[in-house]
């Protein structure tokens, strides 16, 4: 079964400057990926913790402020606690310079102001390669009852994705997991239904 990508859209450290990342959500949804987009002033803390939760494949990080060197240090410290591979990627204003820095950092591809975002940009992040899940449901749900709340969103991709092991997993076996069950409310046709 193959699953839509989905890239995690930031803009990291002070950089204030919003439109290019709003455009590529768009650019990046209209090409088929699905798209998690953070906004701006993300903190490592925040990006990493969003890339967790969300079940993503590629993350995307949008800089020009110059704090490029503190903030994709402390992302890949954050990200390598779940001993997991990341498909990190870099776009912005980065001296020539600290492109071996970021790349040693583990940053896959750094997109300069110069890269067209239909010949260069998607095209490099359609074809990514991503690594092959081989868990399976069954570990993942194991590794939940654990209390690893990655496992949590892996399962939710999958049952999203229209694996119906993982959904019958979910459904027929009881967990010791706290859980809340949160309702919507409100007027008509405001979407509590959906």
């Amino acid at each position: 079964m193959r699953r839509v990508k989905r890239i995690l859209l930031a803009k990291g450290g002070l950089d204030g400057h919003m439109r290019g990342p709003e455009k590529l959500a768009i650019f990046f949804r209209d090409a088929g990926f699905e798209v998690i987009y953070l906004g701006m002033y993300q903190a490592p803390e925040a990006i990493a913790q969003a890339a967790f939760q969300e079940d993503v494949d590629v993350i995307g990080v949008s800089m020009h402020s110059g704090g490029h060197r503190g903030v994709f240090r402390r992302l890949f410290e954050l990200l390598a606690t779940s001993n997991e591979e990341w498909m990190v990627v870099a776009g912005g204003i980065f001296p020539l310079k600290d492109h071996e820095m970021l790349r040693g950092l583990g940053v896959r591809h750094i997109f300069l102001p110069a890269s067209s975002i239909q010949d260069d940009i998607i095209p490099t992040l359609k074809n990514i390669e991503l690594p092959e899940r081989n868990e399976g449901a069954e570990n993942i749900f194991s590794d939940l009852k654990r209390g690893n709340m990655r496992a949590l969103a892996k399962l939710i991709t999958l049952i999203s994705s229209g694996d119906a092991e993982a959904a019958n997993i979910v459904l027929s076996r009881p967990t010791d997991i706290a859980s809340h069950v949160v309702g919507f409310t409100g007027a008509g046709g405001v979407g509590g239904t959906s």
